[in-house]
């Protein structure tokens, strides 16, 4: 499902043909297209006016730049008017609109609307499967979404059961070897990974890395990408020399592939520097942190939240090797990008805020460190619930200050 993409451009127009704005997006070549698209966009709604169809699907390609660098309120309001006129254009069940309100909800998803990006996407599937069915690709693509929002929401029951019919779904409608069948199949062992299923999990990537390579070759950004959630999986179930191996060789091949600086080599990188930080290589871990750090900087937009994982996790690398002054102010830039972005109540911004909260303890700064928690818990409970892991963490650690603070054992 998704716009046309035939429209092409005169060699001296300076403007993006609807090919190469996809061409650039799937590549990662984000910094280039960026520019074109905006320069599009003005000349066609200024020329053609803003309702026309291709006016409407260059501002859904801009949309989707904007999320991917971390524009999100951009992405947003770009989605949102797509929405409004492809809509009122098309009529509210066609494919086009349902791609439009699957496409915003996926950066509600981002922006931590985990209830907006529920109901949109539960609202998609039911108009989807009455106008194609329910075994249709169209489908089955947002009903992958909705599991991956119910991931984010920790409704892991829906979200499993979702994960397996759309793979079931999938292997018999486009067989085992399809695209999107490979797709669901990582989806389904992270969501295995999610809920400690681990042997579950490695053995379902196992299997999918296989497919994958003799699917699409051995060089395809899909088996890096399978290769990294493996490793993923190997780091949870403590084989952190399996992980760590496989993640440099997936690192080494992905930057001859995709280049350094493609936001899948960033990922590789941020992965393998954790890993380094859970076999207690500090050096390692820190240096490696540091400098994907500085290439995210460089590349991805000030308030992407791959920037502030990385302040985060270098942060949390400093706190374990005793640099507590340089953590400390680390977590406050990431919990001050996060909230700015994303606002108070997001799970990442609680995390860093519960994060900087143990470094407060422990450099004996106990009354800071409950006073914090005290307010992220009101937070969290708010926003998330008394069951969320986030609340529960952080629950966790001011019972644990307090009692730390009064003196008990």
């Amino acid at each position: 499902m998704g716009f046309r993409k035939s429209r092409q451009q005169g060699p001296a127009s300076g403007l993006v043909s609807f090919e190469d704005a996809e061409a650039y997006l799937e590549a990662g070549r984000l910094d280039e297209i960026l520019p074109a698209l905006e320069h599009t966009l003005a000349y066609y709604t200024r020329h053609l006016g803003s309702h026309d169809p291709d006016t409407v699907t260059y501002r859904v390609y801009l949309a989707g730049a904007y999320q991917e660098v971390g524009r999100l309120d951009e992405a947003i309001e770009l989605f949102e008017s797509a929405l409004e006129d492809t809509a009122r254009q098309l009529g509210p069940s066609h494919p086009n609109t349902l791609a439009c309100r699957t496409n915003l909800a996926n950066v509600y998803l981002d922006v931590g609307d985990l209830d907006h990006a529920i109901e949109m996407q539960e609202r998609a599937l039911a108009d989807v499967r009455q106008l194609l069915g329910p075994g249709h690709p169209d489908t089955l693509m947002i009903q992958s979404n909705l599991a991956a929002a119910y991931m984010e929401a920790e409704d892991f029951d829906q979200a499993l059961r979702l994960n397996q019919e759309t793979l079931a779904q999938r292997a018999r409608v486009l067989g085992r070897r399809h695209p999107d069948t490979l797709t669901s199949a990582n989806n389904l062992a992270s969501t295995y990974q999610a809920v400690d299923r681990l042997d579950e999990a490695i053995r379902l990537f196992e299997e999918t890395l296989k497919d994958t390579a003799k699917a699409l070759g051995a060089d395809h950004p899909d088996v890096l990408m399978t290769r990294n959630n493996l490793a993923s999986a190997y780091q949870d179930a403590n084989r952190l020399e399996e992980a760590a191996s496989m993640l440099r060789t997936a690192l080494d091949d992905s930057r001859r592939i995709l280049g350094p600086d493609h936001p899948d080599s960033l990922v590789i990188t941020h992965n393998l520097a954790g890993i380094y930080k859970d076999q207690g290589d500090l050096e390692r871990a820190i240096a490696l942190h540091e400098h994907n750090l500085r290439d995210r900087e460089r590349v991805l937009s000030t308030d992407h939240p791959d920037i502030m994982s990385s302040q985060n996790n270098l942060a949390e690398a400093y706190q374990e090797d005793g640099r507590l002054d340089d953590a400390i102010a680390l977590f406050k830039t990431a919990i001050g990008a996060v909230e700015r972005a994303e606002g108070p109540g997001h799970p990442s911004a609680l995390v860093y805020r519960n994060n900087l909260a143990t470094a407060y303890a422990d450099c004996g700064q106990l009354d800071e460190a409950i006073t914090l928690l005290r307010d992220a818990l009101s937070t969290a409970l708010e926003a998330l619930g008394a069951d969320h892991s986030v609340t529960e963490l952080i629950s966790g650690n001011l019972e644990a200050a307090v009692a730390e603070s009064a003196g008990a054992p």
